[in-house]
């Protein structure tokens, strides 16, 4: 897909804040640290766009991305390794998972795990909600680059083995490198066709 623009809309934490329902929506999710602003900077081709952080748990807020004035890419808070106190961290899961039921215009996610890392609890479980709320999702394996590509094919072998109704596909993604960026874009596409 060729990017001819791209600005930030707004950002929100419930549904009175979220921009018009107008176009498709791809949400990217994940741990706090799995590198969802990159990710979408990334995809976009800019490299300050969401806003990044060696800290995990920068994105507090819902943020909304228009590309092409015809796709929102929203970026969601993650989960697991900010140091916040634990009701920050519930406001920020009942804020996503609100999010999840109620955008309407919401395609499917592009869930993202640390290829290096076996899937944890939360996952499994973020999973199996995802497949509650018939919604569709990528399973995006970040830091690839991180893996030799014997180590990364056996990774990759492995996720397949997580069934779940909703998992439309798996995908390696590096930002070093660009693996997956095709690919990814690629599934995106086949919103409008």
């Amino acid at each position: 897909m060729k990017i001819n623009s791209v600005r930030f809309v707004r950002s929100g934490v419930k549904k009175d804040h979220y921009p018009p329902p107008i176009c498709p929506e791809v949400a990217v999710f994940g741990r706090s640290n799995a590198g969802k602003s990159s990710l979408i900077n990334s995809l976009v081709g800019r490299h300050n766009l969401a806003e990044t952080s060696r800290r995990p748990g920068r994105t507090k807020v819902i943020n909304f991305y228009l590309v092409n004035e015809s796709l929102y890419l929203t970026d969601l808070p993650g989960y697991g390794y900010a140091k916040v106190p634990e009701e920050v961290r519930q406001s920020w899961s009942q804020m996503v998972d609100c999010y999840l039921r109620e955008r309407e215009n919401l395609r499917f996610l592009l869930f993202l795990a640390d290829i290096r890392r076996d899937l944890g609890v939360e996952e499994l479980d973020w999973c199996q909600r995802f497949d509650e709320l018939s919604l569709p999702f990528v399973l995006v394996l970040t830091k690839a680059d991180a893996c030799k590509v014997q180590e990364r094919l056996r990774r990759l072998r492995e996720m397949e083995g997580l069934k779940r109704k909703h998992l439309m596909a798996i995908v390696d993604f590096s930002i070093r490198e660009g693996a997956g960026k095709k690919a990814l874009w690629a599934i995106i596409s086949k919103i409008f066709s």
